[in-house]
């Protein structure tokens, strides 16, 4: 009897799957013997036995699914957070933060509408989710955190490549673009492209992404000093950022001192170059005139046996700066101090061995300022 209503039971969950009518189940039942009085019961039975294996199969779909798109948030997540910084090229970087952007943003948002659809209520009320975009915007602001997160990793594991394994060259300006987007310009998209040759010769076309004021400074054609990395010529630094150049160039970035101009004094033509970058990058020896040169800081160095001259910028703060020092004015001065500061007249000052002349100087249409230090 058992084995009967079981073979009836199973009949009629075949039956409710191919959606016939309840007239015709119950035509079945008539036809199969069962007693009117239990139609109820073994349709009621069928359909429990349809609901749970309906629970059970979406319950583990779900599951399954919803796993599968946590998984590829977490994956996504690492990848490109903590693998694809150490094994892209820079000039990828922005590239792979849009990418990892949109696939986390993608792969979150449907693992949030899989989220705890394996429940009996929720299954019981729409089975799977119903995928629809439409409240993909909770997740920009969630996006562009991350964008910046992955821009600033990239950035920083190319950075700090960049520092390890630096090499010097000389490139030339060969094109660049400027874009702002937002309030007030917030999104900047700016860079110049430079054309330069590595230590074994290969000629590198690379890309540096600078800010919109530094673009200002540069030309097509213009000739610019630049670190690239051994490992990744594409990994460039045109050291236009102050504190790059203090960390990368372990220079200083200061003004030259009559300190700095006695010290030196004392220093080996060999080691000239050296010293003076440390104080402030870009100098170079020119052999020709037989003196140092800074384009970027506009200034000059000769060195003779016991005398130091530079020349540099208009500074009218020198001469306080020398008497604060404890050097003394052997020359006249003259009365009215505002005409004194200004004057094109050399003014003198001695301490202890040294004699320290300053002289504002006419160039062409600018002023430019020179100190000369003297050993007795």
């Amino acid at each position: 009897m058992f084995m009967e209503r079981e073979r009836i039971i199973v009949e009629v969950i075949n039956k409710l799957k191919n959606l016939y009518y309840n007239n015709e189940i119950e035509e079945y039942l008539q036809a199969a013997g069962v007693n009117e009085v239990d139609y109820a019961s073994i349709i009621n039975e069928a359909n429990a036995r349809i609901w749970e294996e309906k629970l059970a199969y979406y319950q583990k779909k779900n599951k399954r699914i919803f796993t599968l798109w946590l998984s590829l948030s977490i994956a996504t997540f690492i990848l490109f957070l903590f693998i694809l910084p150490y094994i892209s090229s820079k000039s990828n970087g922005t590239l792979l933060a849009v990418t990892g952007t949109v696939l986390l943003v993608f792969f979150s948002y449907l693992a949030m509408l899989y989220n705890k659809t394996w429940e009996v209520d929720y299954i019981k009320d729409h089975e799977s989710p119903h995928i629809s975009f439409g409240f993909l915007f909770i997740f920009l602001l969630p996006g562009f955190l991350f964008y910046y997160l992955l821009d600033w990793r990239f950035s920083n594991v190319s950075y700090n490549a960049l520092k390890n394994t630096q090499e010097k060259a000389t490139g030339t300006i060969i094109s660049g673009k400027s874009l702002t987007m937002g309030r007030g310009g917030a999104i900047d998209f700016t860079d110049v492209t430079v054309q330069f040759q590595t230590k074994e010769g290969t000629t590198i076309t690379a890309t540096e992404n600078i800010s919109k004021y530094d673009f200002k400074k540069f030309y097509v054609g213009q000739h610019v000093d630049l670190l690239y990395s051994k490992e990744d010529p594409l990994n460039i630094d045109l050291l236009v950022d102050k504190s790059h150049v203090q960390d990368l160039a372990g220079s200083q970035e200061r003004d030259i001192t009559h300190e700095d101009l006695i010290r030196l004094l004392s220093v080996k033509k060999e080691d000239m170059l050296a010293e003076l970058n440390k104080i402030k990058y870009g100098w170079e020896y020119d052999s020709l005139h037989a003196m140092w040169i800074n384009n970027k800081a506009n200034g000059a160095i000769t060195v003779n046996e016991n005398e130091i001259n530079l020349i540099g910028p208009e500074n009218i703060g020198y001469a306080e700066r020398l008497k604060r020092a404890g050097f003394k004015r052997t020359d006249s001065a003259n009365s009215n101090k505002a005409i004194d500061l200004f004057s094109t007249k050399p003014k003198t000052f001695e301490k202890d061995n040294y004699i320290a002349t300053v002289q504002k100087i006419k160039d062409k249409t600018t002023f430019l300022t020179m100190i000369t230090i003297q050993r007795k």
